[in-house]
């Protein structure tokens, strides 16, 4: 049984996503602003659906690299 091609589509994002995070607390934050611009400016659906995926991706990369500093 094999996988959906939209669902891979979606896992492939998201460990792209985790390789390429920074691994920096403040330039995550910043990333996330900037992602957060970029959804909120998009028109196609295709591209708010990469940059929800992207910004709950970093967003559990930052928790993850807080977490570690405490």
């Amino acid at each position: 049984m094999g996988i959906n091609p939209a669902m891979k589509r979606h896992l492939e994002l998201e460990i792209k996503t985790i390789q390429n995070a920074p691994r920096d607390a403040d330039k995550l934050r910043k990333l996330l602003e900037l992602k957060q611009r970029q959804k909120d400016e998009a028109m196609h659906i295709e591209d708010k659906q990469r940059l929800v995926t992207e910004i709950e991706i970093l967003k559990l990369v930052l928790y993850l690299v807080c977490r570690k500093q405490q």
